[in-house]
């Protein structure tokens, strides 16, 4: 037997073992895909992704690199102060962003991103609170202090008046 033959029988051999090992076709992972494009972008870069699916990356806009947040289906730029570029890299499950930046004399920086409340959030709390002690106020302001009747009686002599605490 010659030496092409013996490789034509071992190549042969080894085709029939991994036929015969029970893979087929569907075994294979399947995917979908769906295209990241920062609205108004030349690039996008996806670099990471936390358990709730938010991802961060990078596009090129406007002649400089930024980062972005996509939650929800909705994209934030991620623009360092004073930074010519930002990189972000990765997203952690509590929404802590780390990424890099260069700043104007081209140093290049790491970064923590964390998130703070919203001011519209704190607010509304402010202006609700706010409300409340208004409305307490003026009512103390009209009748003294705040005042509770015993069930079923509207008359003066039956007000009781708490102590202030």
């Amino acid at each position: 037997m010659t030496l092409r033959a013996k490789l034509v029988a071992v190549a042969s051999l080894i085709a029939a073992l991994l036929a015969s090992s029970g893979r087929s076709a569907s075994t294979v992972p399947l995917y979908t895909f769906q295209t990241l494009d920062v609205p108004g972008a030349i690039t996008t870069n996806a670099n990471g992704i936390n358990n709730a699916g938010q991802i961060v990356g990078t596009y090129f806009a406007n002649d400089m690199y930024h980062g972005f947040l996509l939650d929800g289906g909705n994209y934030t730029s991620l623009d360092v102060p004073g930074a010519i570029r930002a990189y972000a890299q990765g997203i952690n499950d509590a929404a802590q962003i780390v990424g890099s930046y260069e700043d104007a004399q081209f140093r290049n920086h790491g970064f923590l991103a964390t998130a703070v409340p919203e001011p519209s959030s704190l607010t509304l709390f402010g202006v609700g609170v706010l409300g409340f002690v208004g409305y307490g106020w003026l009512r103390r302001g009209k009748r003294g202090s705040f005042l509770f009747h015993e069930a079923g009686s509207r008359r003066p002599e039956n007000r009781c008046t708490l102590p202030a605490p």
